[in-house]
């Protein structure tokens, strides 16, 4: 993950829940006239994606956690042929600590053995990465310094909140939505989910959308000012009224 136009060595990772069902979301139609959207009646399923680039657009292979406990060979020998991914089970469909060391030694296994500046992996504070010795030390061994954003900062400072996963979650729903009307409402099965999945990866997973992640929180180039001030102004309270304290007016 080498960057021509740093010394260093910077990676981004983020990992996020995808639901196999469709939800109501808005759409646009006709003043008066109803309007008509697709949902899934079954019980989803939760599939974690756990990406990570770097500020020049090269990403490391995804790692692909699906719900379950045993991972069938028939998955494998259908998945597309351009879509590289690691596939895992997990008993709710998300992330574990061993999950992520597993993605940790593929992560270290794709950084240049030829460049002894250490390189930096920026993360979000979930438990199974935080608090995480076994990964923690594996980083260490291997030259990586692991950064961690400060509590309500994502939104900000995440690059792959900012471009990767946004275009990935609107790219996935446009096609589940077709791919919903085309089947005519049936549950989608694993072979139909690694279709779909394959072609919003392919649609989001751009150099463009890499750097423009890292651009627009400031991190690479480096800009402080791509967080607005008034993004540090303190929350305003609101006050709810309590039902059980009425306040009347004089002489009532």
């Amino acid at each position: 993950m080498n960057s021509p136009t740093s010394q260093r060595t910077s990676g981004m990772l983020m990992s996020q829940g995808y639901k196999t069902t469709l939800y109501p979301n808005s759409v646009v139609g006709a003043v008066g006239k109803p309007c008509y959207q697709a949902t899934s009646t079954e019980r989803g399923e939760t599939t974690t994606i756990v990406a990570a680039f770097n500020a020049v657009g090269k990403y490391v292979k995804t790692l692909v956690i699906l719900h379950g406990k045993r991972l069938k060979p028939e998955w494998l020998d259908n998945l597309p042929a351009d879509l590289d991914v690691m596939l895992r089970m997990s008993a709710n469909g998300w992330i574990t600590s061993e999950l992520f060391v597993t993605w940790g030694e593929n992560f270290v296994a794709q950084l240049p053995k030829d460049d002894p500046l250490p390189h930096i992996l920026f993360l979000d504070g979930h438990g199974s990465h935080v608090y995480n010795l076994d990964f923690l030390n594996l980083m260490k061994q291997n030259n990586v310094d692991v950064w961690c954003f400060p509590a309500h900062t994502t939104h900000r400072l995440q690059p792959a909140d900012r471009s990767f996963f946004r275009s990935l979650k609107h790219h996935w729903m446009e096609d589940r939505i077709k791919n919903k009307r085309l089947s005519a409402g049936a549950k989608m099965t694993k072979e139909q989910f690694f279709q779909l999945f394959s072609s919003a990866c392919k649609k989001s997973g751009t150099v463009e959308n890499a750097q423009a992640g890292f651009c627009a929180t400031g991190l690479f180039p480096l800009n402080r000012n791509k967080v607005p001030a008034k993004a540090f102004l303190p929350s305003m309270t609101t006050d709810w009224p309590d039902p059980n304290n009425t306040v009347t007016s004089q002489g009532e």
